[in-house]
């Protein structure tokens, strides 16, 4: 853990970002991506992480190794932009490559996350987690998180249908 850096993500991290998320799709089924990662180039994907230059749009981290390679990378994002009766409302998503699962990484990025979340005046901020990734939904319950409800069938892998749970943490007194 000594020689992992996480850091704010920038434009020059995009295809880093492209061929991180094709490993990461690959490794695990818990993403909704596969081994062909989000299906963007490497323009689309510059042209996300601009929008997170508007710290009221959300909040991207990539954790990298110690040559440089990303290995994980987490934000928030505002769901709704562009709806008054929404703005407060936030997604999260993580990944972490599996080799460097459990060694905390994600826990930081998490901490990260939550304490920007709280200084922007996110007021909920909500995520979908497969119901059988035990260890990701015991992390979100120790940040607070809660379970709201169970999506049935979100993901098809192979044959089999998997439900998601939509959890949510919700900030008192903002």
């Amino acid at each position: 853990m000594n020689n992992i850096n996480i850091r704010k993500a920038v434009i020059n991290d995009a295809e880093k970002l492209l061929d991180f998320f094709k490993k990461a799709g690959f490794e695990t089924d818990f993403l909704m991506m596969d081994g062909n990662g989000v299906g963007m180039t490497t323009e689309q994907e510059v042209e996300h992480l601009k929008q997170y230059d508007n710290p009221k749009y959300g909040f991207y981290l990539v954790a990298t190794n110690e040559v440089g390679d990303i290995i994980g990378q987490s934000a928030i994002t505002q769901e709704y932009p562009a709806r008054k009766k929404a703005e407060h409302i936030y997604g999260f998503g993580i990944a972490i490559l599996k080799e460097y699962w459990g060694l905390g990484i994600a826990t930081q990025m998490m901490e990260k996350l939550i304490n920007h979340a709280k200084q922007i005046g996110v007021a909920r901020l909500e995520l979908h987690v497969r119901t059988i990734n035990t260890s990701a939904i015991n992390l979100y319950k120790k940040f607070g998180f809660e379970i709201e409800g169970t999506l049935k069938k979100m993901a098809k892998i192979g044959n089999e249908y998997q439900d998601e749970y939509i959890m949510a943490l919700i900030f008192v007194g903002i």
